[in-house]
């Protein structure tokens, strides 16, 4: 059995936890959150056609567009789908996908964990003994081959972040490194293998490590564009028609609530913050006619979100314009207000603790980096169990989140890529408060201490002219 390309409904195919809300706010949609996930049916079959038949595709786009999500939510979903109905019709299950996205610590070991994990399961009868976890990838990759008879779709998001961590710009080629076993398993003709690389639009130019040892690095390119204005309204409406099926409610959005929506959160049109971009611009994907065509995913998300937990404080079931712009003032103010009320929520040593941080943990381009609690620590100049407490505080706003290398070792990063940012923009404005509020307190003194001067010498004066009386 052939694993078809053409979209899957969105019907579960076995039992899922049921969502407590339809929207996802800032949180990537994982694989079992696919039954939620709309907007991107002819994305996710095109790359998972790519996926079955190329030897290397390259996926890309704008930071926060939502590449993640279409790969967990949607061609992981699927391809997993479809292995699991061979497997379980004919003991073998053709294609396998392996999701991988975590580059801080040891992406070798790392790999070699998530092949474990999510093949051994697909092995055959009287398969032999799985390849340790040491063994180079392309011998790994060979047996597991071998062990499930099939064909193995590696999905290695986040991409940019390798180089972020493993290799300095203009580095040279490292013959042992993680890069050059990759290019083994890419040029490698008879490995039963395909290999997606996902990475921010704007990092591309670092695949220039890999130019001249993998001769099709550029032939295979896929581009992931904004949601357009009829994706946006599935990612509205859709999502909720799934909640009440699971919870038999009657949710449902007001056709003028989700016209202003998008055209609220169109491209460029909300500015969450002043800095940490690049300085960059976007161009409009080919057919849109103007910005507010392009619907932002992660904006859209997070409005949703909110705009969702307000009418069930109203104790309402409509989703209405009313509640979006006056009682929560429009999707610019509930963008900008999302960090910005989180950490204003905050002690003010807390505060300060982040601003001593913030830049450590965002690349001047916005990009997120992972720290250990000791790193943190370091930089906030704090003990590392006050440090520890906060960022837990942080995971639970969902503006950090706690990821483990292979280690073993857990470190912190900003939970999406939107708030990297947003986070710098934060800094720099409680930067100035602070010297504003330092400048002040200088003033004031400065007065203080010239009145007190002055009645100093009117005290002496008058003490004069009594003395000359």
């Amino acid at each position: 059995m052939s694993a078809p390309s053409q979209p899957l409904d969105h019907a579960p195919l076995s039992s899922s936890s049921e969502m407590r809300t339809p929207y996802r706010g800032l949180m990537p949609y994982a694989t079992a959150d696919y039954a939620y996930f709309f907007g991107r049916d002819q994305e996710i079959a095109t790359i998972g056609a790519n996926l079955e038949t190329a030897r290397l595709t390259l996926f890309y786009g704008p930071s926060g567009v939502g590449k993640s999500s279409v790969l967990c939510a949607g061609v992981m979903h699927r391809l997993t789908a479809y292995a699991q109905e061979n497997f379980a019709a004919a003991g073998v299950a053709e294609q396998i996908p392996i999701y991988f996205n975590r580059w801080a610590r040891e992406p070798q070991l790392g790999l070699s964990q998530a092949l474990a994990a999510t093949l051994d399961r697909f092995r055959v009868e009287a398969a032999g003994t799985p390849p340790p976890l040491t063994a180079p990838l392309l011998s790994q990759l060979q047996q597991w081959s071998a062990r499930t008879n099939s064909d193995l779709l590696l999905i290695l998001d986040q991409f940019e972040e390798y180089f972020q961590y493993h290799v300095r710009q203009g580095a040279a080629w490292d013959p042992a490194g993680f890069g050059a076993q990759l290019v083994q398993i890419v040029n490698h003709r008879e490995l039963r293998v395909n290999v997606l690389l996902s990475l921010r639009e704007d990092t591309l130019a670092r695949l220039d490590y890999f130019q001249g040892r993998i001769p099709f690095l550029l032939d295979n390119r896929l581009s992931l564009g904004h949601l357009d204005r009829v994706a946006g309204a599935a990612a509205v409406k859709l999502p909720l028609a799934q909640y009440n099926r699971e919870h038999g409610t009657d949710y449902r959005a007001d056709d003028a609530l989700v016209a202003a929506v998008l055209d609220q959160v169109g491209s460029g049109q909300v500015a969450l913050s002043r800095r940490g971009m690049g300085g960059q611009t976007e161009e409009p994907v080919t057919g849109a006619t103007t910005h507010a065509a392009q619907i932002e995913a992660p904006y859209l998300q997070l409005v949703l979100s909110r705009l969702w937990q307000q009418e069930v404080d109203n104790h309402s079931q409509c989703l209405t314009l009313p509640t979006l712009n006056e009682q929560l003032g429009g999707a610019e103010t509930i963008v900008r207000n999302y960090l910005d009320d989180t950490l204003d929520a905050m002690s003010p040593t807390y505060r300060d603790r982040i601003a001593r941080v913030a830049d450590r943990l965002v690349t001047p381009s916005g990009a997120k980096i992972a720290l250990t609690v000791g790193e943190l620590a370091h930089y906030a100049s704090a003990d590392v169990d006050t440090v520890e407490q906060e960022m837990q505080m942080l995971q639970d706003r969902r503006l950090l989140r706690r990821v483990q290398a292979p280690n073993g070792e857990y470190q912190y990063e900003i939970f999406h890529d939107v708030l990297g940012p947003a986070l710098l923009d934060w800094q720099e404005r409680y930067r100035q408060t602070q010297e504003e509020a330092k400048r002040l307190t200088a003033a004031a003194a400065e007065r203080a201490e010239a009145e007190r001067r002055a009645r100093e010498a009117e005290e002496r004066a008058a003490l004069e002219e009594e003395a000359r009386q």
